[in-house]
């Protein structure tokens, strides 16, 4: 039974076939599957690249720096995560319900406390208001704007407001016209990276969400809903000069556009 490290630090036991090896080969491997040692603290490595980087928490050097507001971290993956909160990527998206995160931990909680059922870890941050948990004080303090109604982020272009830095972000890419989310299949291009991924299900033929009327099936969710409608025979789009209604908003918009505005 040996010892090793991954790639989150921890340590763990895994049984290694020897049969065939010589006991000097063995012996050899265990004593030498941890050779660097941090001369601080004393923790071992089996990689020199992995103990240099373990140093920088010693020196306090934080060599990667972010272009947008010159936060430093010690690790690249790190400025990499905190880049999202500038952007506003989130390349990580529920597969039942379309929602995305920026941070794939987020992605599993919500997976566990919204679609698993099981309750919210008592480290959560509750907000009073409407029972929604947060993560942090800090997706907390921006979930408390919506109740307030402060949107302090505003467009220079357009002048519309935002509650939330990422959503501006965003929103200027409406105005620049810029579409960095690219389909490798046929080149579509989009302003987010949730709208790619739910693209990308047209290619691989997923459909997650089923009608549990007829069983058609549907890429998205907002497209399950709609169908629906043909179900209840609801109608929630209304015209606004005859009054008209449509279980299809774009049903609506064309009614309008032909009958009223043409």
């Amino acid at each position: 039974m040996l010892e090793a490290e991954t790639n989150t630090g921890t340590i763990q036991k895994i049984r290694i076939d020897t049969r065939g090896l010589s006991k000097s080969s063995v012996l050899s491997a265990q004593t030498t599957r941890k050779q660097h040692e941090c001369e601080v603290c004393h923790r071992m490595f089996n990689c020199r690249g992995n103990m240099r980087k373990h140093r920088l928490i010693h020196t306090g050097t934080k060599p990667h720096k972010c272009d947008v507001c010159g936060k430093a971290f010690t690790q690249s993956g790190s400025l990499t995560k905190h880049r999202r909160t500038h952007t506003g990527d989130k390349p990580f998206t529920c597969y039942f319900c379309d929602k995305s995160f920026g941070f794939y931990s987020n992605l599993t909680k919500h997976l566990r406390c919204v679609h698993n059922g099981e309750r919210p870890s008592r480290y959560d941050v509750l907000c009073d208001l409407c029972g929604k948990t947060f993560a942090n004080a800090t997706t907390y303090k921006v979930h408390q704007r919506i109740h307030t109604g402060q949107k302090p982020f505003t467009c220079e272009t357009c002048e519309v407001s935002f509650s939330d830095s990422s959503q501006l972000i965003q929103h200027r890419r409406v105005h620049t016209r810029d579409r960095p989310y690219a389909c490798d299949l046929c080149g579509m291009k989009f302003r987010q990276s949730s709208c790619l991924h739910r693209h990308l299900r047209i290619h691989r033929g997923v459909r997650p969400y089923a009608c549990d009327v007829c069983h058609k099936a549907f890429t998205q969710s907002c497209q399950l809903n709609n169908h629906r409608l043909t179900h209840s025979g609801e109608r929630p789009f209304k015209c606004d000069v005859c009054n008209k209604s449509f279980n299809r908003l774009g049903n609506m918009r064309m009614h309008c556009a032909n009958m009223h505005y043409s």
